[in-house]
This record gives C-alpha cells, structure tokens and sequence, in this order.
C-alpha cells in the first residue's frame, strides 16, 4: 500500500516537473517572440524619425 502510494507520488511529481517545464519553454519563447517585435517596431520608428527628418 505504501509502495503504491510512493509510487503514484513520483509519477505525479516527474509529471509535473514535466509540465512545468513545457510551460516555461513556452513563457521563454512568448518573451523572446515578444523582444523581437519590439526591437521590430522600435527600429522601424526609427527609420521613419528618420525619414521624416530628412524631409523636413
């Protein structure tokens, strides 16, 4: 009864070990998605100051 019940314990535990770190992959991979888009955005701004500077 007892072993059993240690068991089902590890598995649960390396299951969620498992699921934990599937989350944290994908966290990471949001954040990097999410730094890419902004260097984007934020070097496309400023190629367009500096457009928009030059034409003034």
């Amino acid at each position: 009864m007892v072993a059993k019940l240690k068991d089902s314990l590890s598995t649960i535990s390396s299951s969620l070990f498992t699921a934990v770190s599937l989350v944290a992959i994908v966290i990471a991979g949001m954040l990097v998605f999410i730094n890419l888009v902004l260097v984007g955005v934020i070097e496309l701004a400023i190629q367009i100051k500096v457009k928009v500077s030059s034409l003034i």
